[in-house]
């Protein structure tokens, strides 16, 4: 319950210093390709990191490596994440491999167009269950090059973004600052022999990877057996999990007031889910 406090404390702060402008560089981004999933952004490496002591930590950025689809499948399909939740530990793997399909190609096509003084901001969304009661998950990452390897920075993880009529309309691209001071408490990448952790000013930052460019042939992604139906039955124990009995009734609700659903499939399904509660 602490770490969730101490997440909640620091996603309002940087709330707060983006309504109060205090992070704009992070809303300086120009976009760079987009389509209606995967949106990249570059933002100069002078603006971003904000906090001076930070940026004369890091090492000399240089040039991005000319990466395949296939090779940035490789660096990033294997990456998993864990998170606690009053609930319970979740370990999952950070990117859909579905989702990587789409993304890989189109991060394979701006890495060129970049150079040593800009950082590619990552936003992506995909909903695995594509179900009139699920929801669209975000990454976030800030990905560059430098003298230690390539850095791939985290900040939202498979986080839930409302799906509604209002927020479909919003720009889903609108993020908060990824910080490369310190990661949730709560959050953090699973250890792996593929990356080291960044260390920053004297902290481990825990959603921080460094890629060894020398060792980047050697990356090979490993399927999780059977991973199209595990990503979309770990989506939804996600969800029946972070949502009440209440909430889930609601979002039945409003599915069948909107003609989504017959009544039929309501009665089945609002079955379902005082059974399961």
């Amino acid at each position: 319950m602490t770490a969730s406090l101490t997440r909640i404390t620091v996603i309002i702060t940087l709330g707060l210093f983006w309504i109060c402008g205090c992070s704009t560089p992070f809303t300086k981004m120009d976009p760079v390709l987009s389509n209606n999933s995967v949106a990249f952004f570059k933002i100069l490496a002078v603006d971003y990191p904000a906090p001076q002591e930070v940026k004369e930590a890091l090492p000399q950025a240089i040039e991005f490596p000319r990466l395949t689809p296939e090779k940035i499948l490789d660096i990033l399909g294997n990456l998993k994440y864990r998170k606690e939740t009053i609930w319970s530990t979740l370990e999952r793997r950070v990117f859909y491999e579905k989702e990587l399909k789409d993304l890989a190609p189109m991060l394979a096509e701006v890495l060129p167009k970049l150079d040593v003084t800009q950082r590619l901001v990552i936003i992506s969304r995909f909903d695995p269950d594509r179900s009139v009661l699920s929801r669209m998950e975000r990454v976030t990452a800030l990905l560059w090059a430098d003298k230690d390897g390539l850095n791939i920075v985290l900040g939202e993880i498979r986080e839930e973004i409302p799906h509604n009529d209002f927020l479909e309309r919003e720009d889903w691209t609108s993020i908060l600052p990824i910080s490369l001071k310190q990661a949730y408490p709560d959050l953090g990448l699973v250890p792996s022999q593929d990356f080291q952790f960044k260390s920053i000013l004297g902290y481990t930052h825990k959603t921080w990877a460094v890629f060894s460019l020398e060792d980047l042939d050697r990356y090979r992604y490993v399927p999780e057996s059977g991973s199209a139906a595990q990503d979309k039955t770990a989506a939804s124990q996600d969800a029946g999990a972070k949502k009440s009995l209440t909430e889930r009734l609601k979002d039945l609700q409003s599915a069948r007031d909107a003609h989504l659903i017959s009544d039929e499939e309501y009665e089945t399904k609002r079955s379902e889910i005082l059974k399961s509660h």
